[in-house]
């Protein structure tokens, strides 16, 4: 459903020049609080545009200079406390989002029925309610908005930027990317039907194509620091208990040595000689992490792109929004790698 609401939207702009990030965020975001709140607003609502602004603020911010994040806990608290700084601001949005998430359950504990579970604000309060007894239950409200806060900031963090990424690939490559993919749309799914994820085993370049985006423009080049509980050796190195490890997810994908032309954007790298099957993924591979602390979303990611991906190019072709070929790719980002072109054209397929 959501989809096709993303795919009226971009009807309405009537081919002109659409900030596809935006659009793409606020369309994310309404899935994630159908799931979380019961509720989805219409795309320009005033209050999916604040959500919107709220999710895409904090995570810019988290991005936007990790090195920096390397701090004093005391000057921490004391950045947080000052109007100016970049971790007063990201403060200040996760205290609205706090506020706001916090109307919401109240409004849940107001209405909610005994036989009837509308969403996870329900479904977590109704735990509350059996646990109330005890008292070293991880079943509290104060957790249940603090867990809706970060799984809608998390949800709104890479998934948005891939797909920006994907229609932008598009745009600049119509026949080598953009065709094969409409082609393998049109032949397994046709342009009535919408497509579904089980599509994707008889669409493997489309499966291609967004496995390299997230090889060729990672969102997190550093991955996210893990702590080691035990001194562990490897190879000739010792590493100490209590050692911060980062994987370097970007040296891995941008490797000459495990990839041929690293930096070209190239779904067949992901496919067979004859571009028939896809291929398993390589171990070095390593876009949603690693280990047992690999990316517990991984799945519901590849769900996402592959179904935007699908259902956009169904519809639409996907074009510059000055008509020209796109220049170089580039990021505002070194962390997030946000795209620096913000529009794109579409138009609806005869």
């Amino acid at each position: 459903e959501e989809l096709l609401n993303l795919v009226n939207e971009i009807d309405r702009a009537k081919e002109r020049g659409i900030p596809v990030f935006e659009l793409l965020l606020q369309s994310l975001l309404n899935t994630i609080s159908a799931l979380l709140l019961g509720t989805r607003y219409p795309l320009g609502d005033p209050k999916c545009k604040y959500l919107a602004k709220l999710a895409g603020d904090f995570i810019e911010g988290i991005h936007c200079a990790p090195i920096i994040q390397f701090k004093p806990q005391w000057l921490c608290r004391v950045e947080a406390r000052l109007p100016f700084t970049r971790t007063g601001a990201m403060r200040r949005c996760r205290l609205a989002m706090i506020d706001f998430i916090g109307n919401q359950i109240k409004e849940h504990e107001d209405t909610i029925e005994a036989d009837v579970t509308r969403d996870f604000i329900d479904a977590f309060l109704k735990k509350v309610e059996k646990h109330r007894l005890d008292p070293n239950s991880a079943f509290q409200v104060c957790h249940l908005v603090g867990n809706t806060v970060e799984l809608i900031f998390s949800s709104s963090s890479n998934l948005p930027v891939m797909i920006h990424w994907l229609l932008l690939v598009c745009a600049q490559n119509p026949e080598r990317v953009q065709a094969r993919i409409q082609k393998e749309v049109d032949d397994v799914v046709g342009r009535d039907r919408q497509p579904t994820w089980e599509d994707r085993k008889v669409m493997p370049f489309t499966m291609a194509s967004v496995l390299e985006i997230t090889r060729w423009k990672v969102t997190e080049p550093m991955g996210m620091p893990r702590g080691v509980q035990e001194d562990t050796s490897v190879g000739e190195y010792l590493i100490p208990k209590g050692t911060a490890v980062v994987a370097n997810v970007m040296g891995v994908h941008r490797n000459p040595e495990l990839w041929e032309n690293p930096d070209l954007y190239d779904p067949e790298r992901f496919l067979t000689a004859d571009g028939s099957e896809l291929l398993k993924k390589p171990d070095h591979y390593i876009a949603f992490s690693l280990g047992k602390r690999i990316c517990p979303a991984e799945n519901l990611a590849n769900i996402e792109m592959f179904l935007y991906l699908a259902t956009i190019l169904q519809k639409f072709s996907v074009f510059p929004d000055d008509g020209a070929q796109l220049p170089d790719l580039g990021c505002l980002s070194t962390s997030w790698r946000h795209p620096s072109v913000t529009k794109l054209r579409f138009v609806r397929r005869r």
